[in-house]
């Protein structure tokens, strides 16, 4: 009988590898690696080339960059200090950086790691700059974050925030006396035997390690420049191979123990890094950075991670010991994951998500939600039109400074509105994705959600 399971595993795995090829290939996807954990053993499908100017094949040891699915890591580096009792979640940042200065000197008194680490501290949350290579390019992001403006009031909700980040990592720095990078090392990558997992170009040089790419007027090419400033390093600085992020996924998985039999988190600590406390987008809460789901009843932490050219997502079912992390070096990459997870999650274990469905709307009933929203970041704007609905985005941010603005902007794209005032894309890359509206005490429509929140200005 178990022979006969293990089969029908390796069957299954075999279903979802072929699917990931035949998206990539149908996608133009250059380059990508898919790693599954499922019960005791581990599968990886590395696929394609690391760069279509230097086409080595990808292989299970290539690096890719996380981006955003480093911020976890930095959750969990927290947690291990709540745990050691130099830090409380809630306590005010204030404690622990005296000199701290904000826009809004009512939350720079009060802002704690809580709202950092759940995205509700309520400033601008996607400025990003280059203050060099040296230990304080922290210490000077943070100084710059006295001039991001307020947006929301402290604790209001949830929207996605890069800059929270920096303030929670700065703090790290503080509590360990150690650079950011280096405090990472030593107290997840190291205890995880992660050994191929890295902060800095010099150290992943010595390794393969994937290109970014974009598509220009339809051409797919190298995506510049390959690195991310240091201060950008708590936010989507990792750089590691798809078998230590399969490290990191079962140490989740499991109950604080380490390889070996050593603790590094009690069971208790690690519940606190996956309990999701605040409401956050599209039928799903934040933990400390992890995003918090149901499938059939069934809890999915999951965190995603987009940067210049490359595009990853990594999501783990504790309960079946069941993760699958998907990594791809493009900025399409997008439209191809989620359609592995689907394939994977019905292949493992029976899910076939439902999809949001369109309700049917008035024109006076859409008029609530067609408008103008705005964040310095992002303009969204909805409009009735022949077609419907049309949603028409630019994006204003910058990176990796803010002179570096976007060289593609989004197209176009009809929108349907969903019950429980969900936006659902009809077409493009990101059909079938959806975003969430936020009224205000008194019932109006007040913010767009596609995990950064955008305030209605007209």
């Amino acid at each position: 009988m178990a022979k006969k399971t293990a089969e029908l595993t390796e069957k299954k795995i075999k279903q979802i590898f072929n699917c990931a090829a035949s998206l990539m290939k149908t996608e133009r996807i250059p380059g990508a690696v898919v790693g599954v954990v499922f019960g005791n053993k581990d599968y990886c499908f590395p696929y394609g080339t690391v760069s279509i100017e230097n086409p080595l094949p990808v292989t299970e040891d290539t690096l890719f960059k996380l981006a955003s699915i480093s911020k976890p890591f930095l959750a969990t580096a927290a947690v291990v200090l709540v745990e050691k009792g130099v830090l409380d979640l809630d306590d005010p940042v204030k404690k622990y950086l005296p000199d701290l200065k904000l826009s809004d000197k009512s939350v720079q008194e009060r802002v704690t790691m809580r709202h950092l680490l759940t995205h509700t501290a309520g400033w601008y949350g996607d400025y990003f700059n280059d203050f060099g290579r040296g230990d304080d390019a922290l210490v000077k992001m943070v100084a710059k974050m006295a001039e991001l403006p307020q947006l929301s009031r402290l604790g209001e909700l949830f929207s996605y925030s890069n800059s929270g980040f920096f303030l929670a990592a700065r703090v790290i720095e503080v509590l360990t006396g150690k650079p950011y990078e280096a405090a990472i090392t030593e107290l997840v990558f190291n205890p995880l035997e992660m050994r191929n997992s890295f902060f800095y170009a010099e150290e992943v040089m010595l390794h393969r390690f994937a290109m970014g790419h974009q598509r220009i007027n339809g051409k797919v090419c190298t995506a510049k420049p390959w690195g991310r400033p240091r201060s950008a390093s708590a936010t989507g600085g990792i750089i590691c191979s798809v078998k230590d992020l399969l490290l990191f996924a079962k140490f989740q998985m499991g109950d604080g123990e380490l390889p070996g039999g050593k603790r590094l988190l009690s069971k208790e600590s690690l519940r606190l890094l996956q309990e999701p406390t605040v409401e956050a987008f599209v039928n799903k809460k934040v933990a400390l950075s992890w995003f918090c789901g149901q499938m059939d009843g069934i809890k999915v932490l999951s965190h995603g991670g987009g940067t210049i050219g490359q595009v990853c997502e990594l999501r783990i079912v504790p309960s079946e010991k069941l993760a699958i992390a998907v990594l791809t070096n493009s900025e399409d990459g997008g439209a191809v994951i989620w359609k592995i997870f689907n394939k994977a999650f019905e292949a493992l274990l029976g899910y076939k998500p439902t999809g949001a469905k369109p309700v049917p709307l008035s024109r006076e009933a859409q008029a609530e939600y067609i408008g103008r929203y705005y964040n310095p970041a992002l303009i969204c704007e909805i409009k009735q039109e022949k077609k419907g609905l049309i949603l028409h985005m630019t994006d204003t941010g910058g990176f990796p400074t803010p002179k570096d603005l976007p060289k593609n902007q989004p197209k176009p794209a009809r929108v349907a509105i969903c019950a429980n005032d969900k936006l659902l894309y009809k077409e493009g890359p990101l059909e079938g994705s959806t975003g969430d509206f936020v009224r205000d005490i008194h019932g109006k429509v007040k913010w767009l959600r596609f995990t950064r929140a955008l305030k209605k200005v007209k």
